[in-house]
């Protein structure tokens, strides 16, 4: 079952994550990627096809993403809730942001995926637009709760 959630994302695990991850492919690290992400040693790895194609590769460096980088503070199990956010919130581009941002960086996002962010100083005005939907009040909270980045989308 999917289940879409907003996620905080945590700035300094983040960043260490980015530099590992930036390192890695720099320096074209195949057996540094295998020991990060608990591959068999012996496969082998394309780096960067594998870090960039819908395949384990990815998946493992999202799931570690996830891991390390993010803390969930709100999720629903409805799989369309991004379309509802859409619609009650209409043309706010810091909604059309949160529920679709195409620059998410490829860690956070399957391909094919809809998933979107927005930086603190839009979180408020998100709340905003969403505050008169009354079944959307727990994820208006969320948002208001804080004050930095957040993630919206999808987990299965």
């Amino acid at each position: 079952m999917t289940v879409v959630v907003l996620c905080e994302v945590l700035p300094g695990p983040h960043a260490t994550f980015l530099a590992r991850i930036r390192a890695i492919l720099t320096d074209d690290d195949r057996a540094g990627l295998k020991a990060w992400l608990g591959v068999d040693p012996e496969a082998d790895l394309p780096i960067f096809a594998q870090v960039l194609a819908d395949g384990p590769i990815r998946r493992a460096i999202r799931a570690r993403a996830a891991a390390e980088c993010l803390r969930e503070i709100w999720s629903s199990p409805n799989p369309l809730i991004d379309d509802r956010i859409r619609d009650e919130a209409g043309d706010v581009a810091a909604v059309r942001q949160l529920v679709d941002d195409p620059t998410l960086p490829f860690h956070l996002r399957a391909p094919g995926e809809t998933v979107g962010r927005t930086l603190g100083a839009n979180r408020k005005a998100a709340a905003d637009a969403l505050a008169d939907s009354g079944d959307l009040a727990d994820l208006v909270t969320a948002l208001r709760a804080g004050d930095g980045e957040v993630v919206l989308g999808p987990l299965g």
